[in-house]
């Protein structure tokens, strides 16, 4: 991505970074239990894709569908860009509420302050020393990679759900096209996302778009629409609590989209750009369409800046003394990934 230059490599060196998924077990050594549990999905989402892949395909059931979702949902949750951004989050987080309980003396120093193993001249004078650290950056968060992967995963259980529900399209390329994908390879779009931060989501508006390319020759685009953007938000503390049981019950119980076409060397060029615009280092493809892509990148400009994801956001709300049942913003936390050459 940043020097443009090919480099023959072979699918076993693509998108590979070592000890990504090890996490450290209950003795603090190295278990590869993570990257088996994610060999399985994939094993198990492996033949839907090469289903789908067949032109008249037979529509997945509710399971293999289910399946699928989860597959996409991971797809998005594992990456280098995906795991920057959670960890800025929490530490920005985290170091924001320590420095708003050391400078209120709320929090820890009450709860220190009620123990009584410490007088209040050298509480005090302990609070006034970290906060001075806090605000000078001399204290940090180091968040463990266990943490990140535990997260990974429980987000991306949650929107597998959300994916399923949305309305899915089989698109094909046509002969003298086709398509890349990136290092992040889920690929998001919104013209108009709803809320603060402007971010694209799932489920940001419900015109949002997440497309997925899993051959040169076709790719899943999921789309929303308002009747499922209406359903997930009227029932999001209900399905919050459910179990899995009760979530099989809801998605069999509703109707979902299905489509499949072939789309044109315009529509190809327009998601090539998205996969191009959400990639950290690399993409991945032939080496014609690698450089036909890199190339429309320079050219688009505007364009490939409207599709760059801009990063989530964190507000902290607080009840506002001067308006009873109305909350305020406080402090805004916007993580900031790690960019890497």
């Amino acid at each position: 991505m940043h020097t443009g230059q090919p480099r023959q490599i072979s699918p076993r060196d693509a998108a590979v970074s070592k000890h990504f998924y090890s996490v450290l077990d209950d003795n603090q050594e190295r278990t590869q239990l993570v990257e088996e549990g994610l060999c399985e999905v994939e094993s198990v989402a492996a033949p839907h894709v090469r289903r789908i892949g067949e032109p008249g395909f037979e529509v997945l059931g509710t399971t293999e569908r289910i399946e699928l979702a989860f597959f996409v949902a991971l797809a998005r949750t594992r990456t280098t860009a995906q795991r920057d951004l959670m960890r800025s989050m929490i530490e920005q987080s985290l170091l924001f509420m320590a420095r708003e309980e050391a400078q209120a003396g709320k929090g820890f120093w009450t709860i220190a302050q009620r123990a009584g193993e410490v007088s209040s001249e050298e509480l005090e004078q302990n609070r006034r020393t970290i906060l001075r650290a806090l605000e000078r950056g001399e204290i940090g968060v180091d968040v463990p990679v266990n943490n990140l992967v535990h997260l990974a995963l429980n987000s991306a259980l949650a929107t597998t759900p959300v994916i399923f529900l949305m309305d899915w399209t089989v698109v094909r390329t046509p002969a003298n096209a086709e398509f890349i994908v990136g290092d992040t390879p889920v690929a998001m779009y919104d013209p108009q996302p709803i809320g603060p931060s402007g971010a694209f989501a799932l489920l940001s508006s419900p015109s949002a778009e997440t497309f997925l390319p899993l051959d040169p020759s076709y790719g899943l685009l999921i789309r929303a629409n308002p009747d499922v953007y209406r359903f997930v938000y009227d029932n999001a503390e209900r399905l919050r609590r459910v179990d899995d049981n009760t979530w099989m019950e809801v998605l069999e119980g509703r109707d979902v989209g299905w489509a499949e076409g072939e789309a044109d060397v315009e529509i190809v060029r327009e998601l090539n750009l998205r996969t191009y615009a959400h990639a950290s280092r690399y993409i991945f493809g032939s080496q014609r369409a690698a450089t036909m892509v890199r190339a429309e990148a320079r050219r688009s400009g505007p364009r490939l800046g409207q599709l760059r994801p801009s990063p989530p956001q964190v507000h902290f709300l607080e009840e506002d003394a001067s308006a009873p049942d109305v909350l305020r913003v406080t402090h805004t936390v916007t993580p900031t990934p790690r960019r890497r050459r």
